[in-house]
């Protein structure tokens, strides 16, 4: 049902066909509210972010959610450079133990060099998904901003908020209106 030509709503278990738009196709700053977040949608994020500044506020819920991901999102980041490198450290202590040549260990500090580089690369990439979690209050709002285009209604950035679930969504390409929300984000963000 239209609203105007500016803003369209939407009522359905379709919601993604908006907001997953807003995510992949946007080359802006995406700005997002979402009291839950699914793991589906965390690493859709995370690769988005590769490409553009991504913000989200979210509740302490979030972090408990099922198969949200975004607690443990840091901690996987780094999970496999951690035992790369551990790994690469025994197999030193190991070639020095055994008397092998000074090559193995040469060859050990050029892989544990690689690894850092790609971790460091990986995490320059991912500063670009930034995460606030309030935790005074329950944030219960969503709202999505990219653009020209902002999205606020009932459907939580989860897979079945955005898939299954019946819900209520504005579309809107009112400048006044995205500049108001975005003006909303901020305050929130910066903790006003």
């Amino acid at each position: 049902m239209a609203v105007d030509q500016k803003s369209i709503l939407y009522s359905g278990d379709s919601s993604y066909k908006y907001v997953d738009r807003l995510i992949k196709e946007d080359d802006s700053e995406l700005m997002i509210i979402s009291p839950y977040l699914s793991g589906y949608y965390v690493n859709m994020l995370a690769k988005a972010a590769q490409e553009r500044r991504i913000r989200v506020i979210t509740s302490n819920n979030s972090l408990g959610y099922k198969n949200s991901g975004l607690q443990d999102f840091a901690a996987r980041s780094i999970s496999g450079y951690i035992k790369a490198i551990v790994f690469f450290l025994i197999l030193d202590a190991i070639s020095v133990y055994l008397n092998f040549a000074y090559t193995t260990i040469m060859l050990t500090a050029i892989l544990l060099l690689t690894v850092l580089l790609a971790y460091l690369r990986h995490k320059r990439a991912n500063s670009n998904l930034q995460v606030k979690v309030i935790t005074e209050r329950f944030v219960h709002e969503k709202l999505y901003i990219s653009g020209n285009t902002a999205i606020s209604g009932s459907a939580n950035l989860t897979y079945n908020g955005m898939h299954k679930n019946i819900e209520h969504i504005e579309v809107t390409k009112d400048e006044s209106k995205i500049r108001e929300m975005r003006r909303h984000f901020e305050s929130m963000w910066n903790g006003n």
